[in-house]
């Protein structure tokens, strides 16, 4: 029987970027494709999985210029590290907490960037580079990677365990008086920036990379955007 191995196909970088009095966080992911070993190399087999390889969060009540500076300087590390393999990085940004003018200083620092809407509906849309996702979609893909043992962790994260908890009990709540959609997160409340910015890169491993259809017209201001 042919040798199972993998290889890198993609590397993202998910950030999440919370208030101004609430963390923010980095998480970075290997996306690794099961493939047969030659002269199969070029079939894939099953689903990918994922090496978390970095897990940074901002010291509390950074200014948001030094945060962008910061996700740039590891933004461009990981792109340099990788640059012999001609793998050049995702990056995608929550941005639902700070608002798009934040989201533009990220982008105009690294304009490979792209952002990331939270929303309440059923259906992924993109438009000039901003993903609106379902937070439903953006927790059943966590869980499914997560149950499935798709997610492994390296060596330089800490407190495994605990982060393993977490994205297992990453849930969401539906309010039924108003319909509006919340993340759930596990005990450790201290963990979920970094949780979520895990979440983001794994949706995008996952569901983000493929193509999709533009942004209905009026849809951003059906959400207030």
């Amino acid at each position: 029987m042919a040798e199972v191995r993998g290889k890198v196909t993609d590397v993202i970088i998910g950030i999440d970027l919370g208030k101004m009095n609430d963390y923010s966080a980095v998480a970075c992911v290997e996306r690794l494709q099961k493939y047969k070993s030659w002269p199969y190399e070029d079939e894939c087999l099953g689903e990918p999985y994922y090496h978390l390889k970095v897990l940074e969060r901002f010291p509390l009540n950074t200014d948001w210029v030094k945060q962008a500076y910061f996700a740039q300087a590891i933004y461009e590390e990981i792109k340099a590290r990788w640059a012999e393999k001609k793998i050049t990085p995702d990056i995608i940004i929550d941005a639902a907490g700070v608002g798009a003018p934040m989201l533009d200083m990220f982008k105009r620092l690294i304009p490979a960037a792209m952002g990331c809407y939270f929303t309440s509906g059923h259906q992924v849309n993109k438009e000039n580079g901003i993903y609106y996702v379902p937070k439903q979609q953006v927790v059943t893909t966590t869980q499914i990677v997560s149950q499935g043992r798709r997610i492994k962790f390296g060596q330089g994260i800490t407190d495994k365990e605990s982060l393993k908890n977490e994205l297992l009990n990453f849930s969401y709540k539906i309010n039924q008086e108003t319909g509006y959609v919340s993340f759930e997160h596990g005990k450790d409340s201290q963990k979920d920036d970094q949780v979520l910015a895990i979440a983001i890169a794994l949706w995008y491993g996952e569901k983000g990379s493929r193509g999709l259809l533009p942004l209905p017209k009026g849809f951003r201001n059906s959400l207030g955007i």
